[in-house]
């Protein structure tokens, strides 16, 4: 990316009509850094952020080593209390998911009268349940955005990855 003299940015090489000289896309290219700098064009280069976790609230442009550098000031998207609801809320969606389908195959095994797999399932509708607990209490206990919103959920497996009586 380039920025010109008038502070527009460029994502690609383009055409451009500077100084009442058209110019072709062709210098961003074949021109030297030296040789831009001269029609008011520089390489440009936005310094990323956690935008899950950060907000901007400005940014600013220094020039270094010929490139212009924009970095932004940043304070963290969400409070404590405010990110909790958040992964709170992603906890349940894929709690619904997950007893969704653990519910069904139960109840299916119980339909067939297939009480081996159906204990399966009813065990793993138990353990999903204890996970969901247990990560409520991590989400309860960390006291930073950061690490609520880094938080990774880890639900025991669905018993459907391991064989269970199952057609092969």
């Amino acid at each position: 990316m380039w920025i010109l003299q008038s502070g527009k940015i460029i994502a690609q090489p383009m055409p451009l009509l500077l100084n009442g000289i058209n110019h072709s896309k062709n210098i961003f290219l074949k021109w030297s850094i030296e040789e831009l700098a001269t029609l008011g064009i520089s390489p440009f280069r936005e310094e990323g952020f956690d935008n899950r976790r950060f907000r901007s609230t400005g940014a600013t442009d220094t020039m270094q080593d010929g490139t212009m550098v924009r970095t932004h000031t940043l304070v963290d998207r969400y409070s404590v209390d405010d990110a909790r609801p958040v992964m709170i809320d992603k906890l349940k969606s894929s709690y619904i998911a997950l007893m969704n389908k653990a519910v069904s195959n139960e109840s299916f095994y119980n339909a067939i009268g297939d009480s081996e797999n159906k204990k399966v399932w009813s065990d793993y509708v138990i353990a999903l349940k204890n996970d969901a607990k247990e990560l409520r209490d991590m989400i309860d206990a960390v006291d930073t955005c950061g690490a609520i919103l880094n938080l990774q959920f880890n639900f025991t497996p669905s018993p459907d990855t391991h064989n269970h009586n199952g057609p092969e």
